[in-house]
């Protein structure tokens, strides 16, 4: 039995894009592309997750790069992305928009290695999570 679900890369990159930002560090599929030519060294540490974001201590750009590499250079240390929906307001409104929640890092990875499908572990709306996995075309409203 499977512990991840499967979606396609490509849907998700509709809603995510290639690219990503921490602190103040934008990385791009241009700058992983040329963090790879310049042998930026492979970052095999953890990233503080969001339950610990004040603690965490912030990092380079080089620093994330050198993760990125990490996991292309590693595919098989790529687990399963974690998605949920964006929310909105006070009520709670559950919006049609997929958000990474833990997994950035290989995300932006798996954008370079362009895989067709790509494990996660989804916990919002069914009707985005049947775009994703290709069960529906109808692009949730």
């Amino acid at each position: 039995m499977n512990d991840y679900e499967c979606i396609q890369l490509r849907r998700l990159k509709q809603y995510r894009g290639t690219e990503f930002t921490w602190d103040t560090h934008k990385v791009t599929l241009k700058d992983i592309k040329q963090a790879l030519k310049s042998n930026i060294p492979e970052v095999n540490e953890m990233y503080a997750s969001s339950s610990n974001y004040f603690d965490r201590i912030p990092k380079s750009k080089e620093w994330h790069l050198g993760r990125i590499i990490y996991f292309i250079n590693h595919p098989d240390k790529i687990d399963p992305i974690e998605l949920d929906n964006q929310c909105y307001g006070n009520y709670g409104a559950i919006m049609p928009i997929p958000i990474i929640e833990d997994g950035h890092h290989r995300y932006l990875a798996l954008i370079y290695l362009n895989p067709k499908w790509i494990k996660v572990n989804y916990g919002g709306r069914t009707d985005v999570f049947n775009y994703l996995n290709g069960k529906s075309n109808e692009i949730p409203a």
